[in-house]
């Protein structure tokens, strides 16, 4: 009878997934860093959605002021880049064969609190970008719609149900190697 290695099995199972995760997450970093500088390049662009978004303002889409909301939008996509590390690590750990480790969990935390920063900061650095390009009062009554989106509610949700998971899977860890220890 012939003994598989299972942590080779398991490698085998999963190198294509881990890879094609990490591919997808260095692409997505670098199609966002290219749309949101192309998006901040266009200054009729940037003037047309501006002054659609909030209501027909004209938007002051100076080099000055596309340059200043350019920078504003590279804060997030730091965070974008530190999600991308995150994911490196967590992928890199479940290639080594530490699927179900207190280290993954905590990488696969890592991932959830980064999404959920990242979105947070988009949404709360739109009234700052607004105030850069446009004349009129930041707060309206359409405060919600303008700053808040649908797809917010959901990266926050599925970001937010990635770090409930690695909570799980790091208590459950935690507990198998205390279990293995009694042994």
């Amino acid at each position: 009878m012939i003994t598989l290695d299972k942590q080779a099995v398991l490698r085998a199972r999963i190198v294509w997934p881990c890879r094609a995760i990490r591919a997808a997450a260095i692409g997505y970093a670098a199609w966002s860093l290219i749309r949101v500088g192309a998006f901040w390049a266009d200054a009729g662009f940037v003037s047309r959605a501006f002054s659609g978004w909030y209501g027909g303002e004209p938007a002051l889409a100076d080099a000055v002021r596309r340059t200043a909301g350019f920078g504003v939008s590279l804060l997030v996509w730091a965070l974008v880049i530190a999600g991308v590390v995150a994911v490196w690590r967590l992928t890199g750990h479940y290639l080594a064969g530490r699927v179900f480790s207190v280290d993954a969990s905590v990488a696969l935390k890592r991932i959830g609190q980064l999404g959920l920063a990242a979105t947070a900061l988009d949404i709360a650095l739109r009234p700052v970008i607004r105030a850069l390009l446009s004349p009129g009062p930041m707060l309206d009554p359409m405060f919600l719609v303008r700053w808040v989106r649908p797809e917010d509610l959901l990266y926050a949700a599925m970001f937010g149900a990635l770090w409930v998971l690695a909570h799980v899977l790091e208590s459950a860890a935690s507990l198998s190697d205390e279990v293995e220890q009694f042994v």
